[in-house]
């Protein structure tokens, strides 16, 4: 089956458009921000930012693994829903389910390949202090789309599609501002 461009593209402007009206309702209220930065799957070594408001917070995030042959970039943004017990530190709560959409595109001399993630997860936060902490989460990876090109179609390259979820994870330190 073959998914053209232009589908894939239409699909992740309504994403982001969503997410970014969601950030817009955040804003209208009192608002917590967040820095963050860590490493996780499908995230890779990111940093992003979360808003805040009552038990829900809207996260955007930008990641990307170093390698020399391999560049990658991971776009995502996630919704987590607070809950639980408060944490004696910070005014929110320790618990939370993740509901995140990762756009991940590979590229090395042979291909280019291009993924929509969809990431549901649970997680806990730790706080340090009244503005730094630690969030871990875990859940799953369910590919939503799969894209490959072709650069050299002399070369033989093994389709990197995962069909079955596979382990999501994240380990990330915050700031609030």
């Amino acid at each position: 089956m073959t998914i053209y461009l232009s589908n894939f593209r239409s699909k992740f402007i309504i994403i982001v458009a969503f997410t970014l009206g969601f950030v817009v309702q955040v804003f209208a209220q009192n608002e917590k921000i967040k820095i963050s930065g860590g490493i996780g799957s499908p995230e890779q070594i990111y940093v992003g930012v979360n808003y805040q408001l009552n038990k829900v917070e809207v996260g955007l995030s930008v990641g990307s693994i170093p390698l020399k042959n391999i560049h990658s970039i991971t776009i995502s943004s996630d919704i987590r829903y607070r809950f639980g017990e408060p944490k004696k530190l910070a005014d929110s709560l320790k618990w939370y389910g993740r509901f995140g959409l990762s756009f991940m595109r590979f590229e090395n001399e042979v291909s280019i390949e291009k993924f929509l993630f969809l990431n549901p997860r649970i997680g806990r936060e730790f706080d340090f202090s009244n503005k730094f902490g630690m969030d871990i989460d875990f859940g799953t990876v369910l590919q939503l789309h799969y894209e490959r090109e072709v650069k050299n179609t002399t070369q033989t390259f093994p389709t990197f599609g995962v069909e079955t979820p596979f382990l999501s994870f994240g380990i990330g330190f915050f700031y609030r501002i």
